[in-house]
């Protein structure tokens, strides 16, 4: 939708730059027809003041001769009937230029019309904008709805991480509930071995006197021996699996490692995400001060404008004042027309060149404030394409990121979940050790030295077995600290896409 809005006010933007450039290039045409009118009219008054001079230097010298020489009077008269002929072609031509003057002045009114025009477009614009802005106004109360929305499927997915860790402690408890059953059950084995042991004790006692008795019994020893090397034999094996089990915990240690190297590179990756989020946010903070600024500035500019419609009004009753002059002036004595057309003409033209003055100056002031606000949209149009592909490229590698945590995370669980399926296997197979164990140390009398370096090993076996549990443990509540890290981005970049 911000995309349409823009585009739709980009149309609108550049329909209103062609409008202002046509009706800029017609202002300069009717200036520069204005201008030529102005100058041919100046090289007629320039001409006619001339005339008017000739005139009456030729008045003079014949007021000279006339008072010198009465002889020449009918030469006088005919010449004065002649002057009289020029001098009612001199008042022609001035009432022409009082015409011109009059053209000037309409021209003058024209012009006058034409900026009410043009502060009507103004007008125009000013409402536009207000729209556009009222428009953008509801745009972003929507996104701020949207953004809350998502803030509370957020809280919603947060409570859920919550089920999840109770449901994690509750298991922790059972594991920990099972393990101090198991400890149970090995104290209880060990105090039966310590009976067994003492049993075995009696037991040797009872032998070596049996053995004593039995000297002359070489059948019974054979057995005997048999019977002992078979348990020797299932010593042996028993070695074997221990071996094995070792090898088995070694790996699981290996793969806890592995697994906290990547729950570490994980955190890594959130942090450097979380810093380019701040760096994104701190961006989207100076593109709206810089927005503010230019707002700031284009209500400097239309103050300005303003200013300068003052001024024009200001203009306008100078030339209503004189106006009101030269009405004064043409009422006044008709001997002293002459000096007087002349004094007004030249404050006509005074003014004139001052009007136009003022004119070019605004004119130009007017059309560098327009180029430098079309300049100003066009560089903060352009820095918000920028600003948005640019957030756009990060909010797919970002989801990019995430699919491929979500994939980590699902087959770390399915590691955990072969883990600890792989130590139930290990614990019933230690179950079946233990219950082998109590046998040969029914059965057995003279390998108690063999059967405590097999106790020792076993309770090397259950340390280690007790250490896996307390990594697995970690390893789990690291894997919930990842989660709610995730669920923490998660939110902020939803946060970032509704900004």
């Amino acid at each position: 939708r911000l995309q349409k809005a823009e585009a739709e006010f980009h149309g609108r933007l550049q329909v209103l730059e062609t409008d202002n450039e046509q009706q800029r290039d017609e202002i300069i045409s009717l200036n520069s027809k204005h201008a030529v009118h102005v100058e041919a009219s100046r090289q007629r008054e320039t001409h006619l003041v001339e005339k008017s001079e000739d005139l009456a230097a030729d008045l003079r010298r014949l007021l000279s001769r006339a008072e010198v020489d009465s002889a020449d009077l009918l030469a006088a008269r005919a010449h004065g009937e002649a002057v009289s002929a020029e001098l009612a072609e001199v008042q022609a031509l001035l009432k022409a230029s009082d015409d011109v003057r009059e053209g000037l002045v309409r021209e003058v009114k024209e012009q006058a019309a034409e900026l009410e025009r043009l502060r009507a477009e103004l007008r125009e614009l000013h409402t536009v904008e207000r729209s556009a802005r009222e428009h953008s106004q509801a745009q972003y109360e929507r996104m701020n709805a949207q953004c809350e929305a998502m803030s509370r499927q957020a809280q919603d997915r947060g409570r859920e991480a919550d089920i999840l860790d109770e449901r994690n402690k509750r298991l922790e408890e059972a594991l920990r509930v099972k393990g101090l059953e198991a400890d149970k059950a090995l104290q209880d084995a060990e105090e039966r071995r310590r009976e067994e042991a003492q049993k075995a004790a009696r037991m040797a006692e009872e032998a070596a006197n049996a053995r004593e008795e039995l000297a002359a019994r070489g059948p019974v020893e054979t057995k005997l021996r048999e019977t002992i090397a078979a348990l020797e034999a299932q010593i042996e094996d028993y070695k074997k699996e221990e071996q094995r089990l070792r090898q088995e915990l070694f790996r699981v240690q290996g793969q806890a490692d592995e697994r906290e190297l990547a729950i570490q590179s994980g955190k890594r990756r959130e942090q450097t995400l979380g810093d380019s989020v701040d760096s994104a946010e701190e961006r989207l903070r100076a593109a709206l001060t810089e927005s503010e600024s230019r707002q700031t500035a284009l209500y400097a500019a239309r103050e300005k404008i303003q200013t300068l419609e003052l001024d024009l009004q200001g203009m306008r009753k100078s030339e209503a004042a004189l106006d009101a002059e030269m009405a004064r002036m043409r009422t006044s004595e008709a001997d002293l027309r002459q000096d007087v057309t002349r004094r007004s003409e030249d404050k006509l033209v005074e003014t004139a060149k001052r009007s136009e003055e003022r004119l070019l100056e605004t004119q130009k002031w007017f059309e560098e404030k327009l180029r430098e606000a079309e300049q100003r949209t066009k560089e903060k149009l352009a820095q918000r394409d920028a600003d948005i592909s640019h957030l756009q490229g990060q909010l797919a590698q970002r989801r990019d990121e995430l699919g491929q945590r979500d994939d980590t995370l699902v087959r770390k669980d399915e590691a955990i979940a072969k883990l600890r399926s792989d130590l139930s296997i290990s614990e019933a197979k230690q179950r079946e050790v233990k219950a082998a164990l109590d046998h040969t140390t029914e059965n057995l009398n003279e390998s108690k030295q063999d059967l405590s370096e097999e106790r020792a090993k076993l309770r090397d076996a259950s340390k280690s077995l007790e250490e896996v549990r307390q990594d697995l443990s970690r390893t789990g509540q690291d894997l919930n600290r990842t989660r709610d890290d995730l669920c923490q981005t998660r939110g902020e970049l939803d946060a970032a896409r509704g900004e």
